[in-house]
């Protein structure tokens, strides 16, 4: 088992084609999850905004859709404080509970955000294979889906050109 960060910036699957087959991509966000909230709708809906937006992406870095949360956690905290009093803010940013389009958002005691899982992705050749599984203590492995040979929008030729999508709790 090989996992590599930053699958698209490395752009793997053009360097070494069908060699990284199966390789593991951790990353914080995809335009494929399921996530969704009041400012941007979802995250394929946030994908073709930047897209739209931004021109010359053909992914979105995880790195965009994350400070674009970052900003929404700051405004929502600012409008709840009423005051750019920092104990008023750190109340508020303390008691931040949000569902957005890069995940859903609250902090634990120590700061970090409790709320969203860690999502890790596999590049897959010709085939669709993916494991759903939970990394918790105490959670075993999900289920397995298999699907034919590539067709449909994330192939070209019957080869996958895009990343599929878990989620991974820690």
């Amino acid at each position: 088992m090989i996992a590599v960060t930053h699958c698209e910036a490395a752009k793997l699957i053009k360097k070494f084609g069908a060699d990284v087959n199966g390789l593991l991509c951790p990353t914080q966000w995809a335009e494929t999850l399921t996530y969704s909230g009041k400012y941007f709708g979802s995250a394929g809906e946030y994908d073709k905004l930047f897209k739209a937006t931004f021109d010359g992406y053909k992914n979105v870095p995880y790195q965009a859709a994350q400070a674009t949360a970052a900003v929404l956690v700051w405004a929502e905290a600012f409008e709840r404080a009423n005051s750019f009093d920092t104990e008023a803010l750190r109340d508020a940013l303390t008691a931040t509970d949000m569902k957005t389009f890069y995940g859903n958002i609250r902090f634990s005691k120590a700061g970090n955000n409790i709320a969203k899982p860690m999502v890790l992705r596999q590049i897959l050749i010709n085939w669709f294979y993916f494991r759903s599984c939970c990394l918790r203590s105490g959670f075993g492995m999900g289920s397995d889906e298999y699907q034919k040979p590539c067709s449909g929008r994330f192939c070209h030729n019957g080869r996958l050109h895009r990343f599929h999508s878990l989620r991974i709790s820690f």
